[in-house]
């Protein structure tokens, strides 16, 4: 009898395209998983027409269903299907029930039927109701906003205490998520770097004497709130104070969505909308500093992840870098609020032996970044300890 455990990996969005950190996740993660298990993606998802179109990309073999959002749109992830409702409970209720159910954010949770809630691995990309108070924080707790977070955190809640298992992408979202439900069971998961080529930081453009004016950067999905938040922290205060204190210089603005976000705003002299790139290499090889300024996250930032592999030089903020090894955030330059965080990248881009120091510091932690077959592999022997009273029954075998 075949030993290899069948899992449902559910998640809120089509694998492909790969416009998103969440994506990359996803469309990395999947091929990975294939070799150790028989898997079947199903997505609950708000593009659900884009992402048929994209199935041609799904590892050969791989069973993919779409199913449509018909969810509400709220202020905070959301995503509900009859119909994929439907399928799951027909199918842990068959023969071929699955071992696993692996779900990609506790708001699919409640797509679960009885039957599969005793071998749920649901995985927290970020703490969303933390997300939501760190807005109020910059913003204001209006009542709407108030209103969401209770239900953000009833929902988080129910389902870290019914899953036999909770994954976070970080040791900071695991805490936060023991200190509300100190019973659940968490374990810290992580991201993998070889999606993209490396490169090291030996071989990268120079910066400030070089010749030509210094290029920041900075990537992101534009389509998602916090990168959202900090595009307009950096074009309203960040870069403008960066042209006074280095004139001339420029900002690369990378990434999906972008041009729905900057349509009719102002836009400071210096930013190069460069928008989608098909070669994320084409982006890194145009900038010497990334740019990091998020105020809103939790998890791992995928675009951390990609700069250092890439061999960047970057400045963050402590939200860019939670979730990455020791190596990796003494490879960043952090600092909080405007003031500082324009001085630092002055620092950098104008202190020779500085940029030494970080690209020295680059290289060692491109040795400790994981791969996506180590996450994989990982994974799995989690999985492993959900399905084992399954695996000597009825479903295993």
């Amino acid at each position: 009898m075949d030993p290899r455990l069948r899992v449902l990996y559910l998640t809120h969005h089509g694998p492909w395209p790969v416009t998103s950190g969440g994506r990359v996740r996803d469309a990395a993660l999947i091929p990975e998983i294939a070799l150790l298990t028989d898997v079947s993606v199903w997505a609950i998802s708000r593009s659900a027409e884009q992402d048929r179109a994209a199935l041609g990309q799904r590892p050969a073999g791989t069973e993919v269903r779409i199913y449509d959002d018909c969810g509400p749109r709220l202020g905070y992830p959301t995503r509900d299907s009859a119909a994929a409702r439907t399928a799951l409970l027909r199918q842990m209720r068959g023969h071929d029930a699955f071992d696993v159910v692996h779900v990609e954010g506790h708001y699919l949770f409640h797509l679960l039927p009885d039957e599969a809630r005793n071998r749920a691995v649901v995985v927290e990309h970020n703490v969303e109701s933390h997300l939501l108070g760190q807005y109020a924080g910059h913003r204001r707790l209006t009542p709407d906003l108030s209103a969401d977070l209770r239900a953000v955190r009833s929902a988080e809640e129910h389902a870290w205490a019914s899953a036999p298992l909770t994954l976070a992408l970080s040791e900071e979202d695991r805490e936060r998520i023991l200190l509300r439900v100190p019973d659940a069971r968490v374990r810290v998961s992580t991201n993998g770097a070889d999606h993209i080529p490396l490169a090291l930081p030996a071989e990268r453009r120079g910066v400030a004497g070089d010749g030509g004016p210094i290029r920041f950067g900075f990537l992101a999905n534009y389509a998602y709130p916090p990168n959202q938040d900090a595009l307009d922290w950096l074009l309203d205060e960040i870069f403008p104070a960066l042209r006074d204190r280095l004139p001339g210089c420029r900002l690369v603005l990378a990434g999906s969505g972008l041009g729905e976000v900057i349509a009719g705003r102002q836009v400071p002299p210096g930013v190069d909308p460069l928008g989608w790139v098909d070669r994320l290499r084409d982006f890194w090889d145009q900038i010497d500093l990334m740019l990091c300024p998020l105020r809103v996250g939790g998890g791992i930032k995928v675009k951390m992840i990609e700069a250092v592999r890439s061999g960047a030089l970057a400045v963050s903020t402590p939200v860019g870098v939670e979730g990455l090894p020791p190596a990796t955030r003494d490879a960043v330059l952090l600092a909080g609020g405007t003031k500082d965080f324009v001085n630092a990248a002055v620092k950098l881009s104008t202190d020779s032996s500085l940029r030494r120091a970080q690209r020295n510091r680059v290289a060692r932690a491109q040795l400790t970044q994981a791969t996506w077959a180590n996450v994989a592999f990982s994974t799995y022997q989690h999985w492993v300890t959900v399905s084992q009273p399954i695996l000597g029954g009825v479903h295993g075998g």
